[in-house]
């Protein structure tokens, strides 16, 4: 999903109210109320149109954290391949049309801009990728996302990763595969 070079002029109309929320929003971030926009646009078309089809739910990510302390160390694991084997590889082929590793980086890239939940960076070495999670959520989660990108990363990339897991990170390995 990459923006177009082509800008197009468009006029809308808002409400008073609705403006004076978005002068108030771009002063705070020191954006002019046309970035703003542009910002609020661009992630409607990478994220939330997407998102609301797969039927992701706002929650805060206390809340969200607080979900895994209920859920047994199996229950966790489960939890994470389930989601990695099914979800990511169908959102990836939604967003992207087909799957392999550029579009695996793709939906990674737009998953971590938007959901809110992690971090991650990214270390290449010759065809070996090495991706660093970085979350807030403990060492549960740490258990939920190695097992998800661990099997989104076989059902996507066709590769299995070497995972280790942190108290409030994972690490993954993998050589990319040959084309």
């Amino acid at each position: 999903m990459t923006a177009s070079k082509k800008t197009v002029l468009r006029t809308i109309r808002l409400s008073a109210e609705h403006d004076r929320i978005l002068e108030e929003d771009a002063r705070k971030k020191g954006l002019s109320v046309n970035s703003l926009l542009t910002t609020l646009i661009t992630k409607y078309a990478e994220w939330d149109r997407f998102a609301e089809r797969f039927g992701y739910v706002s929650i805060g990510r206390q809340g969200f954290g607080r979900l895994f302390d209920f859920l047994t160390d199996e229950a966790l694991v489960t939890h994470g391949r389930d989601a990695g084997g099914r979800n990511a590889p169908e959102i990836t082929r939604f967003w992207f049309g087909k799957l392999n590793i550029e579009t695996f980086f793709s939906f990674l890239t737009v998953h971590s801009k938007y959901s809110g939940i992690y971090h991650y960076e990214l270390i290449s070495s010759g065809r070996t990728r090495t991706i660093v999670f970085h979350h807030e959520l403990g060492p549960r989660y740490s258990i939920v996302l190695a097992n998800y990108f661990d099997q989104a990363i076989k059902k996507i990339v066709g590769v299995a990763p070497k995972v280790e897991i942190g108290d409030s990170s994972c690490t993954l390995s993998f050589d990319e595969p040959h084309p």
